[in-house]
């Protein structure tokens, strides 16, 4: 069995340590993180993501819902009716790659 130092290999990929804003369109509406994780729709605070701490997401109304997108990832899902926010599943994340 092959240890894992012996399967690495460096990236080919160069690192870019100041990499351009994500590019969401110019009607997306957007809201910056948080330093704690949380973004504001109307006056009420919601749990997002704390490693997206100051990144900026985009919250998709779909009627009494918000679905929060980080890039093109959706990443929470917000129940305005029901006042509930909820990490999005692993499979609903794949289907919306």
């Amino acid at each position: 069995m092959r240890t894992p130092a012996s399967r690495w290999r460096p990236s080919a990929r160069i690192y870019d340590p100041s990499p351009q804003a994500w590019d969401y369109g110019t009607v997306a509406e957007l809201r910056k993180v948080g330093q704690q994780g949380h973004i504001y729709i109307g006056d009420q605070r919601w749990s997002v993501s704390r490693a997206l701490a100051s990144h900026t997401v985009r919250p998709e109304r779909i009627d009494q819902r918000v679905l929060v997108y980080c890039c093109s990832t959706l990443v929470q899902e917000i129940d305005l009716s029901r006042e509930r926010s909820t990490a999005a599943e692993r499979s609903s994340l794949n289907s919306h790659l």
